[in-house]
């Protein structure tokens, strides 16, 4: 029952009720949102990060990389979510969770992508942030370093006044 939930939860893209109304109907039985939530949680656990399914699979890669963070807030905890993604085939290349969004941290996860699946890029996208910019320069010399458009935008449109414009 445990893999039929999930399967469901992905497959259907519902909601854990969702979910646990067609359990109820296929199979007579109704575990609470709280019981899902584990099971998926405990098969989660067994899930291979992207380095491994990168060695396990050997994917060919457009090699474009693209570097960006996510701060994430719960139990009042603070904590970022780095994510490589080949911008090519929009596979993870590889995602850390680290409590701060720094130099240190990203080399450490530029480092673990070069030597665990020796990513070469061609180039790098990311934000604006220095620290991403000195990290890559650093990993990766003389790998060009585009920044991100919508970021650009962003501190744009926060920088220019706002008026009407004709």
């Amino acid at each position: 029952m445990k893999c039929e939930a999930v399967e469901l939860y992905y497959d259907t893209r519902g909601s854990y009720r969702r979910v646990m109304n067609a359990l109820h109907r296929r199979m007579g039985v109704k575990p609470s949102h709280v019981q899902i939530f584990h099971w998926m949680d405990e098969l989660g656990e067994n899930c291979k990060d992207p380095i491994h399914v990168a060695r396990e699979l050997h994917p060919h890669w457009s090699r474009c990389l693209g570097l960006d963070s996510k701060v994430l807030k719960a139990s009042g905890l603070e904590r970022y979510l780095l994510l490589a993604a080949d911008l090519g085939t929009q596979d993870a290349v590889n995602f850390a969770l680290v409590e701060h969004e720094n130099y240190d941290a990203f080399s450490t996860f530029l480092r673990q992508i070069k030597r665990e699946i020796r990513y070469a890029p061609r180039i790098i996208v990311t934000d604006l942030d220095p620290a991403w910019f000195k990290a890559i320069r650093n990993i990766y010399p003389g790998v060009p370093i585009q920044g991100c458009v919508v970021h650009m935008e962003r501190i744009i449109d926060r920088l220019m006044p706002k008026r009407n414009r004709t």
